[in-house]
């Protein structure tokens, strides 16, 4: 809550001074001789967040706060999905404990690179649940809780992938070959 609290902090503070900001970094960066067009691209980089930001927050406040509860139900319902399935497995385990297992184990999943945090989301949660609820009962509620809330979406997502993004790219390699069976002397 407290890194939350300065966080809050520090962008209040960076969207006041960030002119202050903009040259010390400019310094900062010219000292560590990075080129001066990557600077200014940084600048305007930085210049178009605080542009955005600020037109952001000129939209009505109503649409600010409902556009905020509904991220929070969101969340909320996404980090109950382990709670529930752990009752629905006959387990109980408190909602703070299982939103911890799911924030350490999306963290970790981050560190392995990967898509969606594939193969270390599932590891570093069986490793904090198996010891309090078993190892069957750990891989049975990890399977559905990553069915749910990550394998459901590639799945869902794969058809409209393929209609959007698949149809070029198909046409461009049917072309492609065409061409090669009609130029045989390459």
């Amino acid at each position: 809550m407290m890194l939350l609290i300065g966080g809050l902090i520090l962008i209040l503070l960076l969207g006041r001074y960030h002119r202050s900001l903009m040259r010390v970094l400019g310094r900062m960066l010219a000292g560590l001789r990075v080129r001066p067009h990557t600077r200014r691209k940084l600048a305007r980089r930085l210049l178009n967040f605080r542009n955005a930001l600020a037109e952001t927050l000129q939209m009505p406040r109503y649409r600010l706060v409902v556009a905020f509860l509904l991220g929070v139900v969101h969340w909320l319902i996404r980090y109950s999905v382990l709670y529930f399935t752990l009752i629905g497995l006959g387990k109980h385990m408190d909602w703070a404990w299982t939103f911890l297992v799911q924030m350490l184990s999306m963290a970790a999943g981050q560190i392995t690179l990967l898509p969606g945090g594939a193969g270390g989301a599932e590891l570093s949660s069986s490793a904090l649940l198996a010891p309090v609820i078993g190892q069957s009962t750990a891989a049975a509620a990890i399977l559905i809780w990553r069915a749910v809330t990550y394998y459901f979406y590639l799945v869902a997502g794969a058809p409209v992938f393929m209609m959007m993004a698949g149809r070029p790219l198909l046409r461009r390699i049917l072309s492609a070959r065409r061409q090669e069976e009609s130029d045989p002397g390459n």
